[in-house]
């Protein structure tokens, strides 16, 4: 989805044509932008490949964090306050895990401080936002757009006020589908556990605390 927006946005550079006649068969308009904000806390992975892609675009790259990553910012990403992020970038993305602590993470005050030529793009959790908020966002036009793959309710209810936006695109929580995804996580699981049989530790362990465990410590290095 964030491709979808990012080629665009580059290929209405190139042809001179507003981006959203480009967009206009799949109901998304899209604006031409250089600044990208992704927001990558908790899921520094996601938010580091994110920003390399968008980087490939020759976009100036913001990003929020509550611990900044030097990786990110050797790709370029300088790390600034959510506010910043949000009142500069023409393309807001989300890549956080849920927690807690950022349900909600936008909302109304958030799509306030956006540029009303800025769009929303979440591949993330659906709870990160208020979709009321969104809805009134969009209606409102406070924002130019969003590009959602992720709800609060999935799959997303017939009758739900985003499916009757004109400036939105919506995936049913498939964006990270594609053609080799499967085998890809068939194969990286696979390696997890040979890895663990040889007491190294895999990759993308999710719940790391698991680690601190003596005898796990004792067998895996």
């Amino acid at each position: 989805m964030s491709w979808k927006v990012l080629i665009t946005a580059r290929a209405a550079e190139e042809v001179g044509q507003p981006a959203y006649q480009l967009l206009r068969d799949s109901g998304c308009e899209v604006v031409l932008a250089p600044k990208f904000g992704p927001l990558s806390a908790d899921d520094v992975q996601i938010g580091q490949a994110v920003a390399k892609r968008a980087a490939g675009f020759n976009m100036q790259i913001l990003g929020h964090d509550i611990a900044p990553n030097p990786h990110a910012e050797a790709l370029g990403v300088k790390f600034v306050s959510l506010d910043e992020l949000l009142s500069r970038s023409d393309f807001v993305s989300l890549n956080c895990a849920l927690t807690p602590q950022n349900r909600g993470l936008i909302g109304e005050a958030q799509f306030k401080k956006m540029k009303p030529s800025s769009y929303l793009i979440n591949t993330a959790r659906g709870a990160l936002v208020d979709e009321a908020a969104l809805v009134r966002a969009l209606e409102q036009k406070t924002i130019a757009g969003a590009a959602v793959d992720a709800f609060s309710t999935e799959p997303l209810p017939n009758d739900h006020p985003l499916r009757r936006c004109p400036n939105v695109l919506l995936t049913p929580h498939q964006a990270f589908n594609g053609r080799e995804t499967g085998e890809r996580v068939s194969l990286a699981a696979a390696q997890a556990i040979v890895d663990l049989m040889h007491g190294k530790k895999p990759t993308h362990v999710v719940n790391g605390d698991v680690f601190q465990s003596p005898a796990l410590r004792a067998k895996v290095k």
